[in-house]
């Protein structure tokens, strides 16, 4: 006989809750169940199993936690619903956030292996190049723009922008997103 553990998250500890939402091969009821609990690491937890139901993933949207959004975008579940990820970087550029913040809209959080870029709006890469061209130089730009320009969704104008760069890594990215997208053209041609 097997144990629902739906009917018994209410009496799970913590740890407990977050070992459960981490595990690939839990049922879509107790996912549903703990996207419901108000236990926030569980449900960030949550939206980085690979394995999460549609259910769950809407009930995690719809909460009010960015950084639950943020670990959905990266994991992918949100690669349906580009509107979705432009409401949330755009919310969370109103609020402030950080490099890494800002990186997970490019490729998806550093530490994930192997990283996926999300399906970022060009609205939202635009926004992103904008910002981190207008900041004095720091350490790391060149890595996001780089990123922002071999993004699935950069455009021609973005390339053509990152191969006239004075950085050598920037103006690389530039050329190689421009080969990239002419023989896309060809291919479809």
């Amino acid at each position: 006989m097997a144990v629902e553990l739906a009917n018994h998250i209410h009496e799970m500890t913590n740890a407990e809750k977050n070992s459960v939402a981490k595990l690939r091969f839990t049922d879509k009821a107790t996912q549903v169940r703990l996207a419901q609990d108000g236990y926030l690491l569980c449900r960030k937890y949550l939206a980085s199993n690979p394995n999460l139901c549609e259910e769950a993933r809407d009930i995690l949207v719809n909460g009010r936690a960015n950084s639950v959004k943020l670990n959905l975008l990266a994991q992918g579940h949100l690669n349906h619903a580009p509107d979705v990820i432009s409401t949330l970087y755009f919310s969370m550029k109103r609020r402030g956030f950080g490099w890494w913040q800002r990186g997970s809209f490019i490729h998806g959080h550093y530490w994930q292996t192997p990283p996926e870029a999300p399906n970022t709006p060009t609205e939202v890469l635009t926004d992103i190049l904008e910002a981190t061209m207008e900041e004095k130089p720091h350490y790391g730009a060149s890595r996001t723009i780089g990123g922002i320009i071999r993004h699935p969704n950069s455009t021609l104008e973005m390339a053509v922008r990152a191969s006239t760069s004075d950085d050598d890594t920037i103006r690389k990215a530039g050329f190689d997103r421009l080969i990239e997208l002419e023989k896309a053209k060809q291919a479809a041609a």
